[in-house]
């Protein structure tokens, strides 16, 4: 038996010495890439060289600063549709790969390639140990999680992010059909999610900045959607969320108002949140409009014209009917442009160029159109599909007379926002928990970014830059970088020209590619983040 368990002890051991060796091996490569990263360009030690040494490749290109930009997040998963025509009917198919049961809505998984969700830290306030005064360089902690459970033997690493409140669960909500405003009235019940009220922003150099929030299908209280149908939400949660946004005194606001507070041509107080719901389903009339009419919040319902009226015999399932939609509109509710079939705009496929852009043409001009005639109003505002688009689609739809368009990027707009990116915060099943932590943070500002938003590159391995716009006291030893299917990156940062450079630790792999930046104000602690999206095409 003694024999046996020194066998197992000593095989034990070897693994954890050739784990720890293998681990080492990896570190050095790394370190060694890294190393020659920071030299190629002109790094020198720690300090972020903003002087470019004559003949040198400079750090980063000088294109006019950019307002702050975002594309993010993949949007909602939608129904595959294909008209016959530009503007004929159009049939609904439900991909084989997607397993119904009797909690499930129809629809799709999202795209392939699609890059994995980004989740929100609590930006950490622990520096790197080996950070100057004057730059901060990161280890990535999700590739030291091994050794952080064994002990981390001295390595650097950023503190874990605490984890943000949980929503808990609430008895489904009773929506009378007429009544006084349950916003007008927050103590009428307690607040169902934890957490202090929001407080206003307390410096004058922080400009308030606003939160839209973007939902895609509903099920009735208590009923999760089974499978991969992550942007589904139970009714009982969705008006957790509203009451929270009700007994908080928190400001919502149309979209409108929104785009004027980014076009600088209105003022909006601190703690203000607009909300939109995508693709057109039956289901938010059902389950989220009653809850919305309830706490009297106004709210924009972005939907695409080859699936209105798609829909089986089910009560909440499938797609909104024109007239239904005629009705919510009738009612106050904004209706507004998601495309025409919500397919994936950056997927050129087996195109020629001409049909590419006559194809851009039907999902941006063709679907305004539709929508303009069907509502009898003008549609102002765009919303695009998975969030992706390109420097081609980004141009057809600007081009096509939006007033604004939306990513869903979490970007926190604020004076000066670019109206042709303008970030959502996507509240999907994964990121519930995060719902009040998303409502605090603010809008950190980016120029002079690389690759620019919407671009794409070839370089599997490409220089990824950008100077903070932020007029507040940013702490360096807050910062946090993020991309897409890689978790944190080390990173160089220069306190005097605010530029920001990432290293990323393998080569690029997924066609669209999200970052995050997160970073804490000195004086208040807020959590200010900016993230955009750019392509990769080997």
């Amino acid at each position: 038996m003694l024999k046996r368990f020194l066998i197992l002890a000593c095989g034990l051991a070897l693994f954890i010495t050739a784990f720890f060796v293998h681990q080492a091996w990896v570190d050095a490569k790394l370190e060694g890439r890294f190393r020659a990263e920071r030299d190629k360009f002109h790094v020198d030690g720690q300090e972020l060289v903003t002087t470019t040494p004559a003949g040198a490749e400079p750090l980063t290109p000088t294109p006019p600063p950019l307002p702050v930009v975002s594309t993010g997040n993949p949007d909602s998963p939608a129904p595959a549709v294909t008209p016959s025509s530009a503007t004929g009917p159009a049939t609904q198919g439900t991909p084989a790969d997607v397993p119904l049961d009797s909690n499930t809505l129809i629809g799709p998984v999202p795209p392939p390639g699609t890059p994995t969700d980004i989740k929100t830290p609590s930006v950490p306030a622990t520096p790197a140990t080996n950070a100057s005064p004057d730059s901060t360089l990161l280890y990535p902690s999700i590739r030291r999680l091994p050794l952080l459970m064994l002990g981390s033997f001295g390595l650097p690493h950023v503190q874990a992010p605490a984890a943000a409140p949980a929503l808990p669960a609430t008895p489904a909500p009773e929506v009378p059909p007429a009544g006084p405003s349950a916003a007008s009235n927050p103590a009428a019940t307690p607040s169902a999610l934890p957490g202090p009220e929001p407080k206003p922003e307390a410096t004058s150099h922080m400009p308030a900045s606003v939160i839209v929030l973007g939902y895609h299908q509903f099920t009735p209280p208590g009923i999760r959607a089974g499978g991969k149908m992550i942007y589904t939400m139970p009714q009982d949660v969705f008006e957790t969320e509203m009451k929270y946004l009700a007994d908080n005194h928190y400001n919502v606001v149309p979209l409108s108002d929104v785009v004027a507070f980014g076009k600088k041509e209105k003022m909006l107080p601190p703690n203000t949140v607009a909300i939109t719901i995508d693709d057109g389903y039956k289901s938010p009339l059902v389950f989220a409009a009653p809850v919305l009419k309830k706490y009297n919040f106004p709210w924009t319902f972005f939907v695409y014209p080859a699936f209105i009226g798609n829909h089986p015999t089910s009560t909440y399932r499938g797609a909104a009917s024109w007239p239904e939609l005629i009705e919510l509109q009738k009612e106050g509710v904004d209706i507004e442009c998601h495309s025409m079939t919500h397919p994936q705009l950056t997927h050129r496929g087996a195109k020629t160029p001409e049909q590419y852009d006559a194809w851009l043409t039907n999902e941006t001009v063709t679907s305004k159109a539709i929508l303009e005639q069907k509502l009898g109003k003008t549609i102002k505002y765009f919303a695009y599909p998975y969030g992706e688009y390109n420097k081609q689609v980004e141009a057809k739809t600007i081009s096509a007379g939006y007033e604004a368009i939306f990513t869903v990027a979490n970007n926190p707009i604020h004076p000066g926002t670019n109206v042709d990116a303008m970030g959502r915060y996507i509240i999907t099943t994964p990121v519930e928990k995060a719902y009040v932590s998303y409502l605090h943070e603010g809008a950190l500002g980016l120029a002079n970014i690389t690759p620019g938003p919407g671009t794409t590159v070839t370089d599997p391995r490409p220089v990824i830059s950008a100077e903070l716009g932020y007029d507040g006291n940013i702490n360096p030893k807050s910062i946090v970088a993020e991309v897409s299917n890689m978790g944190e990156v080390r990173y160089d940062f220069d306190p005097k020209s605010l530029m920001l450079r990432l290293y990323l630790p393998r080569d690029l792999i997924d066609p669209a590619v999200k970052v995050n930046i997160y970073a804490k104000d000195a004086d208040t602690g807020k959590t200010m983040v900016a993230s955009w999206r750019f392509n990769y095409q080997p």
